[in-house]
């Protein structure tokens, strides 16, 4: 939950407009073709709802229903057919759906955005026996946990999106910025030359940089990835404050084995099979999206 920049976003324009919220979870599907990757989603008392791309008809179905969820202010566990989507298939999915409402900041849902604002790692576990029984459990272990057993809970991560440095910009830093706000990510462009910035939109912040500072004061903003677009100017300094920073992956367009053995941090973009940029890069962020977050999103024990 909150992995993806652009629900943190939804929830922060519900609450300025004073919308409620429904909040929409897969538990279970059933189906003989694709998966999905989503398992969250929601929907505001103002029509508005991210997360549904995959199914029209689900959302339809929760907005048709949004009064009574609303009404009775409490959670309700949903088995939803599926006739027909746009891969012709049948799905039979489990969901739970509960309102959360704006006068009480979305009460434990709040909570939750809060700790992914805060960049806090939690799980949020909640009960489908008991609506509004939650607890935050600091840290989970998937593979033995407590709740093993227990038909009535089901526990989500509490994600927050990955936040890019990125380093100057280069033939194919739109293409990149393009696949890391597909992902969600969070998006700061670094660079001396100002005028660059207005050549590359989806950002969420941009620093410009003097020709004599560093971007140590820019690292103190805590980034999970960075990556040096520019191979000229400073990338050698870049590359060194880089490695002597806590950054988690640092990416660099082009350099020789030799640097990448300096740190095992270290990611060199290669495209050897010349496919397109944004598939080259698509593969790189979800790889590297995968290793930092390396836990499942959702998990469950469930009737």
């Amino acid at each position: 939950m909150f992995q993806n920049k652009k629900y943190i976003k939804f929830l922060q324009k519900s609450k300025v407009i004073n919308a409620d919220i429904i909040c929409v979870n897969i538990l279970k599907e059933d189906n003989k073709g694709l998966k999905h990757s989503i398992k969250n989603m929601f929907i505001n008392s103002n029509g508005d709802s991210i997360g549904f791309e995959f199914s029209e008809e689900l959302k339809n179905f929760i907005l048709i229903h949004s009064k009574e969820f609303f009404k009775e202010k409490k959670g309700k566990l949903i088995k939803f057919n599926i006739n027909k989507t746009k891969w012709n298939e049948l799905f039979d999915m489990e969901c739970w759906a509960e309102p959360f409402f704006a006068k009480n900041d979305y009460g434990y849902l709040g909570e939750a955005l809060k700790n992914a604002i805060k960049r806090v790692n939690t799980t949020l576990v909640r009960s489908i026996k008991h609506s509004g029984a939650h607890a935050f459990i600091p840290v989970l272990d998937e593979e033995n946990n407590s709740f093993t057993g227990n038909k009535n809970i089901f526990y989500e991560k509490i994600n927050f999106p990955i936040k890019l440095l990125l380093l100057g910009t280069a033939k194919g830093s739109v293409e990149l910025v393009k696949t890391a706000d597909l992902l969600g990510w969070q998006i700061c462009l670094s660079d001396i030359r100002g005028g660059n910035f207005k050549r590359v939109k989806h950002l969420d912040e941009i620093v410009l940089l003097n020709e004599e500072k560093s971007i140590s004061k820019v690292l103190e903003k805590q980034f999970d990835v960075s990556i040096i677009m520019d191979n000229q100017n400073k990338s050698e300094l870049y590359l060194k404050e880089l490695v002597n920073s806590n950054v988690k992956k640092i990416v660099l367009t082009s350099a020789n084995n030799e640097i990448k053995n300096l740190d095992d941090r270290i990611v060199i973009i290669s495209n050897q099979s010349h496919q397109p940029l944004e598939r080259v890069f698509l593969e790189i962020c979800k790889n590297i999206q995968n290793k930092i977050h390396l836990k499942k999103e959702i998990g469950y024990e469930f009737i």
